[in-house]
């Protein structure tokens, strides 16, 4: 994993805010989401990966909705199905999904 690595907040919410959770479940099976995150940016030939700004990003949207992970006791219990590597809870300590 590179030094300059994203927290897994941060990588999660630059990975929602690209990709599908099925275009990401087998790379987060095998990898963390910052090691998922880097490998998208160097795989990336348009480059706009590499100038998307995940703690910024991130802080912005904060501001209006509360973004949950895995880790976060506001997580809601594992479902059947796959889910999104994220979730933003809104109105609610329940995680719900507010944006898509």
């Amino acid at each position: 994993m590179p030094a300059h690595a994203l927290p897994e907040r941060a990588a999660r919410a630059a990975l929602a805010a690209h990709f599908t959770p099925g275009q990401l479940v087998s790379e987060l099976g095998e990898f963390t989401p910052a090691e998922v995150w880097d490998r998208r940016v160097r795989s990336d030939g348009s480059g706009w990966l590499a100038h998307y700004r995940p703690h910024e990003e991130l802080a912005q949207a904060e501001l209006t909705c509360p973004f949950v992970i895995p880790s976060d006791a506001e997580w809601p219990p594992p479902s059947p199905t796959w889910g999104p590597p994220a979730r933003w809870a809104c109105g609610s300590a329940a995680a719900s999904d507010c944006r898509s």
